[in-house]
């Protein structure tokens, strides 16, 4: 994902190709415990009409032209939003991306090294912004974040 992040390597490449995509899908697998481990980030490429309405002349897919138009419009407008569930799962008929509503069916246990790693970017993301009194401000976002799961 770290490719397409930056210069929207191989997914936008494809994408230019055809121009006509919905949606764009990085997906990989892996077997673990005799289950098969499914992980993908899907970009979708369809224009969210409520939120554009929200900003200043906004640039939209339905304006790219060609070249890295929809990586840039993805990039800048959308801030290279992407989702992890509603492409894959079984209650999704195919071709048609989205799930209207998170369930706690989707839920995941997190391991270890997820909640660490998780714990050190927020860190981060508090000394790059300057935050004082970083152990009052951590505890207040994984507070408001455990709060939005539990609501």
């Amino acid at each position: 994902m770290e490719n397409t992040e930056v210069d929207g390597g191989q997914l936008f490449l494809y994408e230019k190709q055809e121009n006509k995509a919905r949606a764009l899908v990085l997906y990989a697998s892996q077997i673990e415990a005799g289950e098969i481990k499914r992980m993908y980030h899907a970009i979708h490429l369809i224009d969210n009409t409520d939120f554009l309405s929200t900003l200043d002349n906004p640039k939209s897919y339905n304006d790219a032209k060609g070249g890295n138009d929809k990586f840039e419009i993805w990039r800048d407008v959308y801030q290279q939003d992407y989702v992890t569930n509603g492409v894959l799962e079984a209650n999704i008929k195919p071709f048609e991306i989205g799930q209207a509503k998170s369930s706690i069916a989707d839920l995941k246990e997190i391991a270890h090294d997820e909640v660490q790693k998780k714990y050190n970017q927020f860190a981060t993301i508090l000394r790059k912004y300057n935050v004082g009194g970083r152990e009052n401000a951590f505890d207040k976002l994984v507070n408001l974040f455990l709060a939005k799961i539990v609501i």
